[in-house]
């Protein structure tokens, strides 16, 4: 059985290296890291993940900015999407981009592998919506 792929996409290489250890190591996922933005979306497009964990505040571009470009993106908009902030108004920012799960920083890191628990119900639910298109 083939691990689950997290992308991980924050400018803070000490925030992408502990949430690289505590997911691979607690949850057994393959976690693949990104600390520029801007190369985030081709990384995406040449390794598939299920789940993306983005940062909202990040130079060259967002983490908005890189959450629309997935949402509109043929074959990766159906990602599960975590964003993380510690801007006062990053949920709503990120929500509105089209975000599944915010975060706000500093976050415990239990409340982000409960987020992930977030992602099964996530499936199912595309699952039955992709079989349903099929169906009508």
């Amino acid at each position: 059985m083939t691990k689950k792929k997290v992308f991980v996409c924050d400018d803070n290489t000490s925030i992408v290296e502990v949430i690289k250890v505590v997911l691979s190591e607690c949850l057994d996922l393959d976690v693949l890291t990104e600390t520029k933005s801007v190369n985030a979306l081709s990384y995406m497009e040449q390794e598939f993940p299920e789940i993306l964990i983005v940062d909202l505040s990040m130079p060259g571009m967002s983490g908005d900015q890189l959450i629309k470009k997935v949402r509109g993106h043929d074959i990766l908009k159906d990602l599960f999407i975590i964003c993380i902030s510690a801007n006062s108004d990053g949920k709503k920012v990120a929500m509105d981009a089209g975000a599944d799960i915010f975060l706000s920083k500093p976050f415990n890191l239990v409340d982000l592998i409960k987020s992930l628990e977030g992602y099964e119900a996530h499936r199912k639910k595309r699952y039955i919506s992709n079989n349903n298109a099929l169906m009508n």
